[in-house]
């Protein structure tokens, strides 16, 4: 890895998050005596938090400042070192840069970016810097499409111990990370990693960096490929790229476990260098976890449970410590989440569902519990129940269909109010287009322009027995400050009906 010593470093995007990758990579370069320039194209006032907890930290390195200047504040202080360009970016903070740090919500097709590769620049992220100082022994990857995150999370578990048949004998296994979307980045522990297991949740925008050290997971898994994101990339052949990143540098003692169900993904299977492992809901391969006994709901959950039951086999944890995970991890929050019950009425915060598949996936799981038995493997044709869920939709277009979704929401939702943004038309557009022709009772369309609003709206439309849902199949950008946001005011709504 290269030395930052006294070179200038622009961090492309902030963000966030308190242990993101932003922020990390601000304190990461100032760590390593760099001249740091911050940029994002939101405002001081947005970024506010973020801001404060750099300054913090720079504060907190003494030799990093001059001794004879006051600690750096918001208006004024020590510059040389940290500078702050907020709520725009300058054509000359990448030029004249010795490195770029790319945040992985900027896009790779950014004017910004294409002058700094102009201009021979290199580009990094937390990842390829990671990357190329450490080599780790045990690394397992998640990407894909749908369940990143909860097949990491379930991985995390089942590597957190050793497992012993006398309870009172299970104990801590040496120190595993958790990074990536799920926890937090590499750099956050770069300085102090010594070989230790990481599992790691990988977005597309995570892994376009990884031909940069030709380094992949010793296990990769690739839960599933579908259209997502095609507002940030050219092509879903781009996208699909990105994602093949964590299968792409491995060697042939390493191991990826793939979705023999997923057509993208059964590809893949035959350009790996390594191992495949196989897993399939459907019964095209052999699988030794019985579905029965996993405790999360849901056809794509069972999913994700095989993949991580697949990867930390192909780790050493036994499938005695694997089922005792599987039979008791209830899930993460912001994820198919009952925040609460009242006058008889479930609400769900889901608001981790951005693309149309992951709201149908909601819709399949609410919409037949405890109604029919086995109907989440239904074709829609077959289905006859009777619509009981209040769906909260709607948000940021990322140039992707709606016409399937809508298909759904006529057979499972009774009502379904919408968010602003750009998705919200296309997703009017598609119900009113299913619901032609319908004779009797129609799903009811209406929009609210706050989370609070929709929340009163959808409890004034539910009755005992029914289900209001926060499954967005969008993205958050515009009226919340990202998903969680946009969750947490749910959350929040809900508290208060």
């Amino acid at each position: 890895m290269m030395d930052f010593k006294n070179k200038s470093v622009t961090v492309m995007g902030l963000g966030l998050y308190e242990k993101g990758t932003g922020i990390e990579a601000v304190k990461f370069f100032l760590r390593q005596g760099a001249i740091v320039t911050v940029t994002d194209v939101r405002s001081a006032k947005d970024l506010a938090e973020s801001v404060e907890e750099v300054v913090r930290y720079y504060n907190k390195l003494p030799k990093l400042r001059n001794p004879s200047q006051p600690p750096l504040t918001l208006r004024g202080g020590e510059k040389r070192k940290l500078t702050f360009i907020l709520g725009k970016h300058r054509e000359e903070d990448f030029k004249n840069a010795d490195v770029v740090f790319q945040n992985p919500s900027v896009p790779a097709e950014s004017p910004y970016l294409r002058i700094t590769a102009k201009h021979g620049v290199p580009i990094v992220n937390d990842w390829s810097l990671f990357l190329s100082r450490h080599t780790p022994k045990l690394f397992i990857g998640v990407t894909g499409t749908r369940g990143k995150s909860t097949t990491t999370a379930l991985i995390y578990e089942m590597l957190k111990f050793e497992h012993s048949p006398i309870p009172r004998n299970r104990r801590m296994a040496s120190k595993v990370w958790l990074a990536g979307n799920l926890g937090v980045s590499p750099l956050a522990f770069i300085d102090e990693y010594r070989g230790e297991p990481i599992v790691a949740e990988l977005s597309s925008w995570l892994l376009h960096h990884f031909p940069a050290v030709k380094k992949s997971p010793t296990i990769a898994v690739v839960t599933n490929i579908m259209d997502d994101h095609m507002d940030k990339y050219k092509s879903v052949k781009e996208y699909i790229a990105d994602k093949e990143h964590i299968l792409r540098f491995q060697k042939k003692s390493d191991v990826a476990v793939l979705n023999y169900d997923n057509d993208v993904t059964l590809k893949m299977g035959k350009r790996v260098s390594g191992r495949v492992v196989w897993f399939s809901v459907k019964k095209h391969v052999p699988r030794w976890v019985p579905l029965e006994k996993i405790l999360l709901q849901g056809e794509h959950n069972r999913a994700n449970a095989l993949a991580a039951a697949c990867a930390a086999e192909a780790a050493g944890v036994s499938r005695v410590h694997i089922m005792d995970v599987l039979k008791t991890f209830k899930g993460l929050p912001n994820r198919l989440q009952l925040v609460r019950t009242v006058r008889g009425i479930q609400y769900y915060n889901d608001t981790t569902a951005t693309t149309p598949d992951a709201t149908i996936a909601a819709l399949k799981v609410l919409g037949v519990r405890g109604q029919v038995s086995g109907a989440q493997n239904l074709k829609p044709k077959t289905w006859n129940l009777k619509p009981r869920i209040v769906l909260i939709a709607g948000g940021a277009d990322k140039k992707l269909e709606y016409r399937e979704l809508a298909k759904y929401v006529k057979q499972y939702c009774k009502a379904v109010v919408l968010l602003p943004g750009t998705a919200t038309a296309k997703l009017k557009k598609e119900v009113s287009t299913a619901m032609a022709g319908q004779a009797g009772v129609r799903c009811q369309v209406s929009e609210a322009h706050t989370m609070r609003a929709a929340v009163k709206k959808a409890h004034l439309l539910a009755q005992e027995g029914d289900v209001v849902l926060l499954s967005p199949g969008a993205a958050s950008f515009g009226l919340f400050k990202n998903e969680f946001d946009r969750g947490d005011q749910f959350v929040d709504a809900v508290k208060k009906v």
